[in-house]
């Protein structure tokens, strides 16, 4: 069998698992320094000294940290699922069309839930909802809704 279509198959499951658990620590070490960072500079703001520059560079952190914890946890949530799909053996059949999902994919993103023509289409559809909200089209997505 070539690489281009290589599916998953339970004699795999440990070394997936091993990937998505690796993945996990790393998220959640990314939650736990987030979290510090946030202390660190609200303890090193208590010099009562701030000028505009110095508050704007702290508001951008809070920001970047903020995204940051978001994606992680999403992430994780995602870690989670893959790990229980692991366990009742559905880990490799994509969520929402049963189709097999490559194992190349299923290498680059341990995690996923969806074949690489049902990603697409989610992403297809996120972004012609974005254009008719009106906002800014999302990353990687061309304005007609093609790859960028």
């Amino acid at each position: 069998m070539d690489d281009a279509t290589r599916q998953y198959t339970q004699d795999q499951a440990p070394r997936i698992r091993a990937m998505l658990l690796v993945r996990e620590a790393q998220m959640q070490e990314l939650l736990n320094s987030s979290g510090s960072m946030g202390a660190a500079l609200q303890a090193s703001s208590g010099d009562g000294v701030h000028d505009f520059k110095d508050m704007a560079g702290e508001e951008t952190q809070a920001v970047v940290d903020a995204a940051q914890a978001a994606h992680a946890v999403r992430e994780l949530q995602a870690l989670h699922a893959a790990l229980r799909r692991l366990d009742v053996h559905g880990y490799g059949l994509c969520a929402q069309c049963g189709d097999a999902i490559n194992m190349r994919r299923l290498e680059a993103m341990p995690a996923t839930a969806l074949c690489t023509s049902c990603q697409a289409e989610r992403e297809h559809e996120q972004a012609t909802a974005q254009r008719q909200r009106g906002g800014p089209p999302l990353p990687g997505i061309a304005a007609d809704g093609g790859v960028a």
